[in-house]
Parts: structure tokens; sequence; C-alpha cells
């Protein structure tokens, strides 16, 4: 319970100053809204009612503020491509559709890119070796949120999104059948490979994908990861079917992680079906098995 104190002690200041840099201009203010409401789940785990009504104040204020940005609706590949290259429209909505890429969609700003009704939305990157669906590297402080989208079809080391700058809030997503199957391939669909970063996975759901050596749903290299709410199953990979950790410092709350696999294939070490440690820090919230190893970072991987 003290750690777990001290984890919402944390979730909070981190909550405060999210809202503070929101407040200095409303550029930023999707940093607060995605960074407090993840956190605020997790408060809700594993803090008192007050410190978590008092997260997700700070949580509504930065969405209003967030609302001040301007928004773009968009209905076709082309049109999604000008619309995140064009720094007018802080909020991109997508029709409802399947949106086939040609090339993987790179993000360079700050961004709110959401489906108008949630799960309508398809980014579709078709399976072609050395593509992948999102490719997000803003430099600090830029921030993205991507909302209630299904990510599919990335064939490429973060098939289906590749995190390498920023603040970056996945909400509410489906990421499925991206691969990371090429050479030092990883994280099938996501990849997290940024020092100062911070990402947050919240009520998203991540299956069948697959990555050649680590971390078939989710490669967590570097920076801080915070999962709350998701299910991450059905995933391969040659370790960490699920999660694979190798210098991130991550977190997970409420989540389910189960039914993934590490195969010795000759590239991973065939260890740790849902979850891999290799450094860093990983916190399980829980009493099973899995969750106390990940808790004390002691004895084996039970995968």
């Amino acid at each position: 319970r003290g750690a777990a104190a001290a984890l919402a002690a944390a979730a909070f200041a981190l909550a405060a100053a999210a809202l503070a840099l929101a407040l200095a201009a409303a550029a930023f203010a999707l940093a607060a809204a995605a960074l407090a409401a993840a956190l605020a789940a997790a408060a809700f785990a594993l803090a008192a009612p007050a410190v978590a009504a008092a997260l997700s104040a700070l949580a509504a204020a930065a969405v209003a503020l967030a609302a001040a940005l301007g928004t773009l609706m968009v209905s076709t590949t082309a049109g999604l491509r000008s619309a995140l290259a064009d720094d007018a429209f802080g909020r991109i909505v997508l029709d409802p559709g399947t949106y086939l890429l040609t090339a993987e969609l790179d993000i360079t700003r700050s961004v709110i890119l959401e489906a108008a009704v949630a799960g309508s939305v398809v980014l579709d990157a078709g399976r072609v070796s050395g593509r992948r669906v999102l490719n997000i590297s803003p430099h600090s402080p830029k921030v993205v949120q991507l909302i209630g989208l299904n990510i599919t079809g990335g064939y490429e080391q973060g098939g289906g999104v590749l995190v390498q700058g920023g603040t970056v809030a996945i909400t509410a997503c489906t990421i499925y059948g991206n691969s990371g199957h090429i050479t030092l391939g990883s994280g099938g669909g996501v990849y997290v490979n940024c020092i100062s970063c911070t990402v947050t996975m919240t009520s998203s759901l991540i299956y069948g994908n697959t990555a050649l050596y680590w971390g078939g749903g989710v490669a967590a290299w570097q920076g801080t990861v915070i999962i709350s709410s998701c299910t991450i199953r059905g995933n391969t990979a040659g370790g960490g079917g699920g999660l694979y950790n190798y210098a991130a410092a991550t977190s997970i709350f409420g989540s389910e992680i189960y039914s993934n696999s590490a195969i010795n294939n000759g590239y991973g070490d065939g260890l740790g079906p849902n979850v891999r440690r290799n450094m860093g820090t990983v916190c399980i919230s829980g009493d099973d098995p899995i969750a106390i190893w990940a808790r004390t970072l002691s004895g084996p991987n039970p995968g």
C-alpha cells in the first residue's frame, strides 16, 4: 500500500505539471488532457477518492482548454495527410471508413487524431514490408493523442505505432494485425523508443500482433509507459509476446495481459509469453504471481 500511495502521489504531481503546461500555451493543452486522464485512471485504483477527484478535475479543465484548438473534419487519406501537415488544426476528426495508406503517417507536431465515431475508423498500411501505420516523432514538449482508432496492417519495427518523442496518449484504440517481422524487428503493435517521452495507453485493445524479436504487442524500449484498463492478448514474439520491457519505466493498472506467446525462434529467447523484463522497471497492480514479480523485480520472470 505504501508503494501504491507513492505511485498515486507521483501521478498527482505529474498531472498538476501537465495542467500548468496547458495553461501556459493552448498548444500544450493536449498534454494535460492526455496525461491527466490516464493518470486519473490509475489514481482511482490506487489512491484516495479525493486525489482521484482532483485528477479528474484537472483532466476536465485541460480538455476544455484543448477544445479551443482548431478542428478539421477529413474523409480521405489525402485529406488526412494534408491536415497532419497543417499547424492551423490542433484536432483532426476522421469520418468513418477505411483509410488505406501507401506510406506511413508521420506526426511531428501536437495534434489530436480522433475517430468521429469510436471504432469506425481503420488506418490500414496494407501489410507492405517496410511500412508502418504511424510514426510519432515530435520533439518535446509536443503532444499527440489518438482516440477511437483501429490501427492495422503495419509491417515494420513498431508496425502499428512507433513513438520516438513527445507525450503520447492512445485512448480507446484497437491495434491489431501488425508485424515487426523485419531485421531487428520489435514492437509489432506499439514500439516506444525515446528517453524522455511519456506514452499512456488507456482503454485500448492490442491483439494479434507479431514481432520477430521482442514485444509482439508492445515493446517498451525507453521512456515512461503507462498502461491502464487495456487488454493485451494473442500477440506473439521471440520474447515478451505481450509486453517486452527493455529499459523503460512501465506501470500497468487494471489491465489484462494473457494468451500471448514467446517462441524460441532463433531471434528472441522464448521467455516471457505475456510480460518479459530485460532491464528498466515494471510495476503491475494486483496480487497474481506476474504482478508480484514485476512489483518486486525479484525471482524468475514467470511470464
